[in-house]
């Protein structure tokens, strides 16, 4: 008998076609978006566009969660204590989406508003702030410095006011702005230049939280600090 038309060989040769195309459809099930939204739809114009199932998903659990916040006053029950300096983030984060829900999703806009009214209320709680004034680095967390903190409590202020048309944090965030835009001009009397976050240290990604604030007041109350202060 032939080598060529041995069974075995034959055996072999079919067994490794096979293993190879389960190889393949496995691959292609594993590397291809199989079950995922269409990306495109993501980027449909407003108007058009609407909720996706991952988003309303994740705002669900977000509403959920800090509706759930908002009846446990200062408390943050199941928030990680050991990474307690980094909440401020958590919160603003959270809020700075729910803008973009409000002009998806208009149905829903008092719902999204309620909650980004909440996590305001949160990210004022000493809990937030404490780190700055544990470590030392002074009495009070939004006078001086600390753009890391009053950054993202203005743009908070300033994307709630500029969503919804509410002013009840109005005078806080003009105090605020004012507050910022005075620090940033210290550097014409030859003191640092802009708001630091911890002493002496610069971070744009700290930095230009704050300054998007100061742009959205200027579309509010026609103020020039984009132009003074931010392009500076």
């Amino acid at each position: 008998m032939s080598v060529i038309n041995s069974p075995i060989l034959k055996f072999s040769w079919t067994k490794l076609i096979t293993l190879l195309v389960l190889a393949a459809l496995v691959a292609i099930l594993v590397l291809l978006p199989w079950g995922m939204p269409d990306a495109q739809r993501y980027f449909d114009p407003i108007g058009e566009r609407e909720l996706q199932k991952d988003e309303a998903g994740q705002l669900v659990a977000t509403l959920e969660e800090f509706m759930k916040l908002s009846h446990s006053g200062d408390e943050f029950n199941g928030w990680n204590t050991e990474h307690q300096a980094f909440w401020k983030y958590a919160i603003s984060f959270a809020a700075y989406g729910l803008p973009s829900a409000m002009i998806i999703d208009p149905d829903n806009k008092d719902q999204y508003r309620v909650a980004m009214d909440n996590m305001i209320w949160k990210m004022k709680s000493k809990k937030v702030w404490q780190d700055f004034t544990d470590r030392g680095f002074g009495p009070d967390p939004i006078t001086v410095q600390n753009i890391m903190y009053k950054g993202h409590l203005n743009l908070m202020y300033a994307l709630y006011q500029l969503s919804t048309g509410d002013q009840r944090y109005a005078r806080e965030f003009t105090w605020l702005t004012k507050n910022i835009v005075e620090e940033m001009n210290l550097h014409h009397q030859g003191f640092y230049e802009g708001n630091t976050c911890e002493p002496n240290a610069w971070f744009v990604e700290c930095n230009v939280i704050g300054m998007l604030s100061l742009h959205i007041y200027d579309k509010l109350y026609g103020t020039q600090y984009t132009q003074n202060e931010v392009q500076w």
